[in-house]
């Protein structure tokens, strides 16, 4: 369609008219626009819309974020281009230092648990960044007060889902309950059974014959209204017939590995948040990950952590004091070695001190950590035995 040129005149003097004579002062409202220093969180809300069966549903929207791998056994988390090797990744306070193969991922987590995630990019902190090259991601699984509304004593949930592509069903229980006002429960069975997908190119994907099972068992209690404790069993556990290396995949079912991987998590923590100056987070935990398929090998982490928060203002200047220390033990074991080495340990132990400085819409994170690092390694039957030593000091960060 082509316009004439005395139309395009007339519109064009049409348009002009109504700018020049019929246009008005319009007071706008203001725009406010804040930032969280490079963090970013999804919220229980989003986490519900998703109905995610990966992890990669639930983050596939975070600038800076990518989520690679095709089954549940590589889903690999990359921040700006670094894998999980170099982040550090939490799930309610236990680090997930899970490399039992260094072919599969770190990660091993059922969506239908989580509550938030929390995702700092980069290494502006000397508390939870540290030590990594990427940044951190820290989730935090449901609790019953999270799922009952004000007045509940007991709730259930029964979901039930089917995927066409990879033909996966896909079943879950929670029950939650809270009792003499202060006593909270829950409890979390799901399961997830698949065979292989396919491409838009028509390739086969994933695994075969899957059969994922998580178990999440959850008691709080609740001290005056400013303090509670939490314990927590978790088993993530998946099963079925993979590709020995997880992230390159394959298109022929021959070369597929009856594969098991699984997760146990413990863990303990207590908040004591009375007032500003008191923001008190204990917590302690045990992870194991282990493989057995072709490699019959894991990784046992045993840690504890203790971090407090102080806020007060100077003149313009907020301020929020994070201070506290950390210690943890990873073990590494190979149980096809039958040379009977040694298992492979790193004992870590930091302090830290950070004070986050905001104003005027600005903010900055100073911060000094201390850390020791031992690792003793006996390098496997192939390997070479060595220890390292490394203590010092973070400088100044910003």
């Amino acid at each position: 369609m082509k316009f004439r040129p005395d139309l395009k005149i007339s519109l064009v003097a049409a348009l002009f008219t109504s700018v020049t004579f019929g246009a008005q002062e319009v007071a706008l409202s203001g725009v406010e626009v804040t930032a969280t220093g490079g963090a970013q969180e999804i919220d229980a809300a989003k986490v519900n819309v998703r109905n995610a069966a990966l992890i990669n549903d639930v983050m596939r929207d975070m600038p800076g974020v990518y989520i690679g791998g095709t089954n549940s056994l590589n889903q690999k988390i990359y921040i700006r281009g670094i894998n999980d090797r170099g982040l550090n990744i939490t799930i309610d306070g236990a680090r997930q230092k899970g490399n039992a193969f260094h072919h599969a991922a770190d990660l091993y987590i059922d969506p239908d648990i989580i509550r938030s995630v929390n995702v700092g990019l980069g290494v502006n902190s000397v508390v939870g960044t540290s030590g990594a090259l990427g940044g951190s991601v820290a989730f935090k699984t449901a609790d019953a007060s999270d799922l009952l509304e004000d007045g509940e004593v007991f709730g259930g949930k029964i979901k039930s889902g089917y995927a066409s592509n990879n033909k996966e069903w896909q079943e879950s229980l929670t029950l939650y309950a809270k009792a003499f006002e202060s006593l909270e429960l829950l409890g979390y069975v799901g399961h997830r059974g698949y065979g292989r997908g396919e491409s838009g190119k028509g390739e086969k994907l994933g695994g075969n014959n899957a059969d994922n099972t998580n178990y999440l068992f959850k008691v709080g209690y609740n001290i005056a209204d400013y303090s509670k404790i939490t314990f927590s069993a978790e088993r993530m556990q998946m099963k079925g017939d993979f590709p020995l290396r997880a992230e390159w995949g394959t298109t022929d079912d021959s070369s597929l590995v009856d594969t098991k991987y699984w997760r146990d998590t413990y863990t303990a923590n207590f908040n004591l948040n009375p007032n500003d100056y008191v923001d008190l987070d204990l917590n302690a935990y045990h992870t194991k990950h282990e493989a057995k398929s072709s490699v019959n090998a894991g990784v046992k982490t045993y840690g504890a952590k203790a971090i407090n928060k102080t806020k007060f203002e100077t003149g313009y200047i907020g301020h929020t004091l994070v201070y506290g220390t950390e210690i943890y033990q990873s073990k590494s074991y190979n149980k096809n070695d039958t040379s009977n080495t040694p298992d492979d340990k790193a004992t870590s132990l930091s302090v830290f001190l950070e004070d986050q400085l905001r104003t005027g819409g600005f903010t900055l994170t100073p911060g000094i950590r201390y850390d020791n690092y031992k690792l003793n390694t006996m390098g496997g039957t192939q390997g070479i035995a060595g220890r390292a030593d490394y203590h010092g000091t973070s400088g100044l960060q910003l």
